[in-house]
């Protein structure tokens, strides 16, 4: 079975939550795994109930059932600064595609924020997106094959969010007022490319972007902060959820 791809009927590789999980397949199955010799440490590739594709590694093989964890790759940020995304709210469909496609980067967390262009949001359903958002972030980081996933933070109105914001080593912020500062030279500018593991914090508005009272606000958060440029055209709040922490990571050396 090493090598080759392992069907499951009905279990959900993204609802369970143990590194450690064993695979539900019935004994004909799972005679057939052991009499091909499968052990402890190979590889074997798991399509799931939902038809969604796993590179896994066997932690046992035995009459007891097949046990596995999702195979991560080595994390590439690792002794580099690590990213939280910091997310203007914008409505279901934007963040959730938000969420699913940085997860998938490598990325430490993300903090949705609410501000004037954001959607109004009742206590409740926050805490349902919150669940929410902090299930997509591990389903697309496992797919990733990554060690973890990002913690999802809870909704905060932005002057809290600009309370978190103060307790980051560095922070940039997308702001489309800024017209000539590219990523990288942030990060230079900034000088946080070489100073390892630190924090830093990536601040992207909401569909309709910040006002200059926001900008303001978020611009005295933090001592070690600066605006950057994503380019001349106006783009999507998901576009810019998206290549805005692609770009930081590729800065301060990932993604390569």
């Amino acid at each position: 079975m090493a090598g080759q791809t392992l069907y499951l009927e009905t279990q959900v590789i993204a609802r369970e939550s143990a590194e450690v999980f064993a695979l539900r397949i019935d004994e004909a199955t799972l005679s057939a795994v052991l009499d091909q010799g499968i052990a402890a440490g190979d590889m074997i590739a798991v399509v799931d109930g939902a038809q969604d594709y796993f590179p896994c590694q066997v932690v046992e093989a035995s009459q007891n059932g097949l046990r596995v964890r999702i195979a991560a790759r080595e994390d590439a940020m690792a002794g580099r600064p690590r990213v939280h995304l910091v997310q203007g709210l914008s409505n279901d469909e934007a963040m959730d595609t938000i969420i699913r496609q940085v997860s998938e980067l490598g990325i430490a967390g993300i903090l949705p924020y609410r501000s004037t262009f954001s959607p109004s949001v009742t206590p409740e359903h926050a805490e349902e997106l919150q669940s929410r958002w902090q299930h997509l972030a591990l389903f697309s980081a496992r797919h990733a094959g990554l060690a973890g996933a990002p913690d999802v933070g809870f909704i905060e109105p932005l002057n809290q969010a600009c309370e978190t914001l103060a307790g980051f080593d560095a922070v940039i912020v997308c702001w489309e007022g800024e017209v000539e500062r590219s990523m990288e030279e942030a990060v230079a500018h900034l000088g946080i490319a070489g100073k390892g593991a630190c924090d830093v914090a990536l601040v992207v508005g909401p569909r309709g972007g910040l006002t200059d009272a926001e900008m303001a606000m978020i611009g005295s958060s933090n001592p070690c902060l600066a605006t950057v440029s994503l380019g001349p055209a106006i783009l999507r709040v998901e576009t810019a959820g998206l290549i805005a922490p692609a770009l930081l990571i590729s800065a301060l050396g990932g993604l390569r």
